[in-house]
């Protein structure tokens, strides 16, 4: 599972149905939809 970290208070949304791979980062605000792939 990706990596996925709070920032600043701020914690990322991610949608239903979504991919991410291992090697991805997502961090502090960020929202993503539903159906989506995140590959970095």
């Amino acid at each position: 599972m990706a990596l996925i970290k709070k920032l600043n208070g701020k914690t990322p949304s991610i949608g239903n149905d979504c991919f991410l791979t291992e090697t991805a980062t997502i961090i502090g605000y960020v929202e993503i939809g539903n159906n989506c792939n995140i590959w970095f």
